[in-house]
């Protein structure tokens, strides 16, 4: 980052990051309808898990639980690192 030029720096500062905190909370209160995979982006996984979740009897939810809070620390370092290349 030292050697980062302005450009580079104004691009990073403009970058789309999640809150991990609101993804995890979303993903507690409102898992079973996908809105949590749908605030980080994954579009195709929230339409599936809002049309297909109740057909694991909830075991998907309660999964993506756990994985939600990573999965938005994962998608931010993605989208800053891609900035920086």
């Amino acid at each position: 980052l030292e050697r980062a030029d302005d450009k580079s720096m104004d691009n990073l500062m403009m970058v789309k990051t999640y809150n991990p905190m609101i993804v995890l909370i979303c993903s507690i209160f409102l898992g079973s309808l996908g809105v949590d995979r749908f605030l980080i982006g994954d579009t195709g996984l929230g339409v599936c898990k809002l049309l297909f979740g109740w057909l694991t009897f909830g075991i998907w939810p309660l999964v993506d639980i756990f994985f939600s809070y990573k999965s938005a620390k994962e998608k931010n370092l993605f989208n800053l690192l891609s900035v920086l290349r």
